[in-house]
């Protein structure tokens, strides 16, 4: 399989449904892995009704953070490609369909879909510090989807023990110099 698509899900009852029309919508052969963190809203029983070849739901009895709940999906993973995914559908498809060409073609070893948070001052002022300190070119540390290859991901899970934050999982990239592709999502 080349592409994993990890989902991560937390107390999604009222979208995971929606959201993963979007997912499945991708025209790309894809294993999708969703790791149910201790949901306690009901997601747990919409994600055991789902049936598709290629889906595979993992549950954490209870809460053990988003970190943690990605590690559980990473290992799990058999894409050679894995994309970590938010479910607030902030998603674009042809930002990630571009960027994933991107990658296996060698432009990139990680594509990262951010945010436009250019109204917020504390998010432009994190970005501007992080540009300086490693000699960067974000636009934007706020992050909705992140794509790399499985070798890149493990990388990160070697290096940073827990991440949930995408200022973690930013400052890894930059201190160990990976080529960034930036998609800049207009929410």
């Amino acid at each position: 399989m080349e592409l994993t698509i990890l989902i991560t899900v937390q107390n999604e009852a009222k979208t995971i449904k929606l959201f993963l029309e979007k997912i499945n919508a991708i025209p790309l052969e894809k294993e999708i892995i969703i790791v149910d963190d201790g949901s306690t809203d009901g997601t747990d029983k919409i994600l055991r009704e789902l049936k598709a070849d290629n889906i595979k739901i993992i549950h954490h009895a209870t809460a053990r953070g988003r970190s943690a709940a990605f590690l559980t999906g990473l290992i799990n993973s058999t894409g050679t490609y894995v994309l970590s995914v938010n479910t607030d559908f902030n998603f674009e498809q042809l930002g990630f369909l571009s960027a994933f060409e991107a990658l296996k073609n060698g432009k990139a070893e990680i594509a990262l879909g951010t945010r436009n948070n250019k109204n917020y001052l504390g998010s432009k002022l994190l970005t501007i510090f992080l540009n300086l300190l490693y000699s960067a070119k974000l636009n934007s540390y706020t992050i909705n989807w992140k794509l790399a290859s499985k070798a890149v991901w493990n990388d990160l899970k070697a290096a940073v023990t827990n991440f949930d934050s995408d200022l973690k999982v930013i400052r890894f990239i930059l201190k160990n110099r990976k080529k960034i592709l930036e998609i800049e999502e207009r929410l």
